[in-house]
């Protein structure tokens, strides 16, 4: 069982700023079911001084807004432990015989100060999705998404 986190119900869009805050990006926290909230998300909040508060997309259920003091942070350095893994040896060619498919190339996770989104998180560690080698190589900053077998036409 993960450790319940107090959202700070204060902490809006409209006032973050006057706060001392950032608003960082949206993530998923229940508290009636935590263990659906990404670890990425609970060491922010619990190791890093990461706050929740009131969501940028209040209509979407079960989301939260995060928020820091840290103007400068950088998601994927604070906590590297938690970096997904990328296969480079999975690659459109070989997607099929792995028991996978490719879906599309994206921008590295690694390179975005907000890290990856839980929804990734969740998709890749729960799921069985993978990142591996870009379809395209003109981008050194991309990267490969993709689908268990059984999964790609979800």
């Amino acid at each position: 069982m993960k450790k319940e986190i107090t959202i700070k119900d204060y902490l809006t869009l409209e006032n973050y700023d006057d706060a001392g805050y950032a608003w960082v990006k949206d993530v998923y926290y229940d508290p009636t079911d935590p263990d659906r909230t990404s670890d990425q998300t609970i060491s922010l909040v619990t190791n890093h001084g990461f706050e929740l508060g009131a969501p940028y997309n209040p209509e979407r259920a079960g989301l939260c807004g995060l928020y820091t003091t840290d103007k400068n942070y950088d998601i994927p350095k604070l906590i590297p432990e938690l970096n997904l893994p990328i296969d480079h040896e999975l690659t459109p060619e070989n997607a099929e015989s792995r028991g996978y498919e490719w879906l599309n190339d994206s921008s590295d996770y690694r390179d975005d100060p907000d890290g990856a989104s839980d929804h990734t998180i969740y998709l890749i560690t729960k799921e069985g999705y993978r990142l591996g080698s870009p379809a395209s190589r003109t981008s050194p900053n991309s990267l490969g998404w993709y689908a268990p077998l059984d999964k790609s036409h979800e």
